[in-house]
């Protein structure tokens, strides 16, 4: 049996697979732990469904000549969700600006698979404004009554700005995906004036200015959750080996398992108002160790400009 990896010949040796599905879940996982997705399959020119592995999943290997696999790179699977997603609110928002409930009914209709596509394209890391996003949308939605159909003359003003918060998180995300190097040279800067920013949180705590010192904190929040995404598309893109990158002396996965434990504190110190513990945090843990990341940035960057 041959088997075709994007219409070239894949060296595969067979042990002790006998059936497709014995040898479509191995690729599978070589696929993931190399970056990419199984998109498509055929056998014998035979466009076979990945939905319904129930059905070829039993068929001997002696049975098929060739096995083609089709696959994509999970960041190209993630963009096209997102632009998917992306194009659906564009046509929801002008439905609502328009008042055009035609289209607005048949948009909600498809809503149920929209979400699930935003809970995967934006997960629950804890922290992610884009989750919160995700979750004041679906309330906003049920809220007006676009979920059950009878908004009616309501209001619908909320229903639309919070679409376009949602756009433009999805679109952020896009650009992420199709140009990593950019967006991490420009977290970079703004890394940069982080540091100071956070320095002064324990003073704004002490002074009464408790929503510019939480201001701060979400910001240096959601520009971390922005580190922790580009990573791995930075390595895709041959920008960064994690595996031989080095911060403070620690792998990638150390220091970021570090700086989240740290992370983990300061949350529980805000919890409880402990505003020298969050300073001392924020000044002695925290920005030492943004320092150290971002010679790795500038190291990134100037392998760019070379």
């Amino acid at each position: 049996m041959q088997i075709t990896l994007n219409d070239q010949n894949l060296d595969f040796s067979l042990e002790q697979e006998e059936t497709i599905s014995d040898i479509v879940e191995g690729l599978k996982t070589w696929l993931e732990s190399s970056g990419f997705i199984l998109t498509g399959l055929k056998k014998d020119g035979e466009m076979l469904s990945l939905e319904d592995a129930d059905n070829w999943g039993g068929i001997p290997i002696q049975e098929v000549k060739t096995l083609s696999v089709e696959t994509r790179t999970k960041a190209e699977v993630g963009y096209e969700m997102l632009d998917t997603v992306f194009e659906f609110f564009s046509l929801l928002e002008k439905g609502l600006k328009t008042r055009n409930s035609a289209v607005i009914d048949d948009l909600m209709k498809e809503y149920p698979d929209i979400r699930i596509s935003l809970e995967l394209l934006l997960p629950n890391s804890g922290s992610d404004m884009g989750n919160s996003e995700v979750v004041l949308l679906n309330s906003v939605l049920e809220e007006n009554g676009l979920l059950s159909g009878t908004y009616g003359d309501r209001n619908l003003k909320k229903v639309i700005s919070i679409v376009k918060q949602v756009k433009t998180i999805i679109l952020g995300r896009m650009r992420e995906i199709s140009n990593p190097v950019r967006e991490i040279l420009t977290s970079a800067r703004l890394l940069d004036n982080t540091i100071a920013e956070i320095c002064d949180v324990s003073v704004l705590l002490q002074t009464g200015k408790d929503q510019q010192a939480m201001n701060a904190v979400v910001r240096f929040t959601e520009l971390s959750q922005k580190l922790i995404r580009l990573y791995p598309l930075l390595e895709e893109a041959g920008a960064l080996d994690t595996a031989q990158s080095n911060v403070d002396g620690l792998s990638f996965e150390d220091f970021y398992s570090r700086l989240n434990n740290v992370l983990r504190e300061l949350l529980s110190a805000f919890e409880v108002k402990d505003s020298v513990l969050i300073g001392d945090l924020l000044e002695y843990e925290v920005a030492p160790q943004l320092e150290q990341l971002i010679i790795l940035l500038n190291a990134i960057q100037n392998e760019e400009e070379q």
